[in-house]
């Protein structure tokens, strides 16, 4: 896959990142908007982001395949209720050769930074591909897909680099490793610690031991295929695959908000549950270790069936032992040495800092402007002040997936997406078709949305020790305090009048719902007019913009 897209004259939007958010963003803007002017910068040889680059065993989507896609391509043809990571790359790639996204998605080209400049109102996108090469682009838009889970985080630990055995991220999986035969420690205990652990005991002569920092809570999510039968019916008869999807949504993950977030009464049952489920799975002797307490919903669920039953093979151990360093043949811990082969980290990602340094008009990075505000936030998750959007033919946006405060715990990051595409679309379209040049929030408006929504997270669930903190006990910065529906209700209503919108000179531009829609009203009305009055229309009416004959020429219709 080659680049061949050239920009043409007129807005350009780049977007950074090639995985699902990429992908959405792309074809929103050619939906929403008929606009195909963008570039795809994607730092790895490959699309799909996530479910690319992690291939580790056990690597599966927790979330019901019919909802974990998006709304304008449902597809009849997954082979499982949650997808396996294999089957939702395809679904990836079947919609970028669908879309024809190939000739715009820069493949090796690394994003290493951006400044807008104020006065030509654009962005400058600097560049690097895998030979080394810089190359800088304009834009007029920038739309950041390159989501939270892309840079793996590694344990803080000392002794990483004189391990003499193979030592990898779960999120980069060495497959030239053979496991076999080996003693092997899994550090971390979130989700792709989890499904790693349900896999690899499973491996002839394997010895593997998990270290965990702190407890799970674990619920179960749908397992097993989706039979023939239904994916016929999904395929042939009308509405059927739109029903099942809005069923995943109402009776599957909205469900598990009012049960684990929402209502406190319903937590406990859920904490009852999910505790009988524990002890049912694992050894008598692990009991005492395994049981979080914390109220369930403060972390992130891990969504697994029994994969706790491993521990009941001779070969497998969940080890809660602080681990005090790496060594060259093992790990240290509280109880002594402890020798390995293989260690692989499952310690999550950088997911509280913005890597890319892109400049806004004060010339700070937005990884800047988070230090100096207390962590990462944003207004509705997508738009922060200082970074425009903020002036030239399609004002120069940023915008980010998965952004401040709008993941979940419970639902679709792929219903997020569309719900944040859909909006941004709408705001784009006054600066694709030139009614003004850029904008940008105000700070006011980010500052009192944020600070409602700290304080609402404040009397949540979410508020223990977790990534979903700054620094594990600052700001919330990851979590969405409400429902899916709450989110896509929320953003239905665009505010024209909490942003600043400009004009390509940089004058101020008064633009709300009610000039928006008269806007277009009178659009509608000079095309109605020129298509009735024909040859009798003048043309030198429509260029001196005389409404008056204009209206009369409707009228007299």
């Amino acid at each position: 896959m080659a680049a061949s897209y050239k920009p043409k004259d007129g807005p350009v939007v780049a977007i950074i990142g090639a995985g699902f958010g990429g992908v959405i963003a792309a074809l929103y803007l050619e939906k929403k908007l008929g606009f195909r002017n963008f570039l795809i910068y994607e730092k790895d040889g490959h699309v799909g982001g996530t479910w690319s680059n992690n291939t580790y065993p056990g690597v599966h989507c927790d979330i019901i395949s019919f909802l974990y896609s998006v709304s304008t391509d449902l597809s009849p043809d997954w082979n499982k209720i949650c997808a396996s990571q294999a089957t939702v790359l395809s679904y990836i790639k079947s919609l970028i050769a669908k879309y024809n996204l190939d000739p715009h998605i820069h493949l090796n080209t690394l994003v290493i930074g951006a400044e807008w400049d104020d006065e030509k109102q654009i962005y400058r996108v600097e560049t690097r591909d895998s030979n080394g090469t810089l190359r800088t682009q304009t834009a007029n838009i920038i739309i950041s897909a390159a989501g939270i889970l892309h840079a793996p985080k590694m344990p803080n630990l000392s002794g990483l680099d004189v391990f003499k055995g193979d030592l990898f991220h779960s999120a980069t999986w060495d497959h030239t490793v053979d496991l076999r035969n080996k003693r092997v420690a899994i550090i971390g205990n979130g989700t792709s610690a989890a499904q790693i652990m349900g896999q690899i005991p499973k491996i002839e002569g394997i010895q593997v031991t998990q270290f965990a920092r702190t407890r799970s809570w674990i619920l179960p999510y749908l397992q097993g295929n989706v039979p023939s039968t239904l994916q016929w019916v999904l395929r042939y008869v009308p509405f059927a695959n739109r029903l099942l999807r809005w069923t995943s949504f109402w009776m599957a993950h909205e469900l598990i908000y009012q049960l684990v977030f929402k209502r406190p009464a319903l937590r406990g049952i859920a904490m009852k549950f999910s505790e009988s489920r524990l002890k049912a799975a694992a050894p008598r002797e692990y009991h005492d270790r395994i049981v979080p307490d914390f109220p369930v919903g403060s972390k992130r669920i891990i969504y697994m069936n029994d994969h706790l039953k491993v521990l009941h093979r001779s070969n497998a151990d969940l080890c809660f032992d602080p681990i005090r360093e790496i060594v060259a043949d093992g790990l240290i811990t509280s109880q002594g040495h402890v020798p390995f082969d293989v260690i692989i980290c499952a310690t999550g990602f950088i997911s509280d800092k913005y890597m890319i340094p892109i400049r806004g008009k004060t010339g700070k990075t937005i990884q800047e402007y988070y230090d100096e505000s207390g962590g990462a936030n944003a207004y509705l998750g997508m738009v922060k002040p200082g970074f425009p959007n903020f002036a030239q033919l399609s004002g120069s946006l940023l915008m980010q997936f998965i952004g401040p405060n709008t993941a979940t715990g419970f639902t679709s990051v792929v219903y997020f997406e569309e719900v944040e595409m859909d909006y941004i679309c709408r705001l784009l379209k006054p600066l694709i078709n030139g009614t003004v040049s850029s904008f940008e929030v105000k700070k006011e408006v980010n500052e009192a949305y944020n600070g409602r929504l700290q304080e609402k997270l404040s009397r949540s669930v979410h508020m223990g020790r977790s990534w979903y903190r700054t620094n594990g006990t600052g700001r919330n910065f990851a979590i969405w305090p409400g429902s899916g529906f709450a989110y896509w209700r929320r953003l239905r209503v665009l505010r024209w009048e909490d942003y600043v919108f400009r004009s390509p000179s940089g004058a101020i531009v008064k633009l709300n719902r009610a000039s928006w829609w008269l806007g277009l009203t009178l659009a509608a009305c000079i095309g109605t007019a020129a298509c009735l009055a024909g040859s009798n229309m003048s043309l030198e009416a429509l260029k001196t913009h005389d409404l008056k004959g204009i209206l009369q020429k409707i009228t007299a219709w």
